[in-house]
């Protein structure tokens, strides 16, 4: 069987390592569920796009993280403690490295519900790993 470098999903990686500090009712999220009452504290995680492979085993990604909470301070606070879990991220796990941001904690409502919210912008590098491929 071939063996292949098989590059990280850089969201489900993103949701895990966020999950150990956001509450579970909170996320993160892929997206907004259909159920959610707004008001309370969001945590959505969305793949932006990057360049994608810089070489041979590395993957640069963008993700984007959104924070809706109906204070709009909390909303800022918690925006800011994730931005820094994520530029210290690469000290917490082996795989993935910070590089840049590209959008500091900005705030942004919800569009349907004005729910006020705060947004920002990573660039990642994920290590690629190898997989023996038996079959899709």
């Amino acid at each position: 069987m071939p063996e292949i470098l098989l590059f990280q999903d850089p969201i489900a990686r993103a949701i895990s390592y966020l999950s150990q500090w956001v509450p579970a009712s909170a996320g993160p999220h892929l997206d907004i569920p259909p159920k959610w009452k707004w008001g309370p504290l969001l945590v959505t995680v969305t793949d932006t796009g990057g360049p994608g492979e810089k070489d041979v085993v590395l993957d640069q990604a963008r993700i984007t993280v959104d924070v809706y909470h109906e204070d709009s301070e909390r909303a800022s606070d918690v925006a800011r403690k994730l931005h820094g879990l994520i530029r210290i991220w690469s000290t917490q796990e082996n795989g993935v490295r910070f590089l840049t941001t590209l959008t500091r904690p900005t705030y942004r409502p919800e569009d349907a519900s004005g729910t006020p919210g705060f947004f920002f912008t990573v660039e990642l590098l994920f290590k690629a790993a190898p997989f023996e491929l038996n079959s899709l």
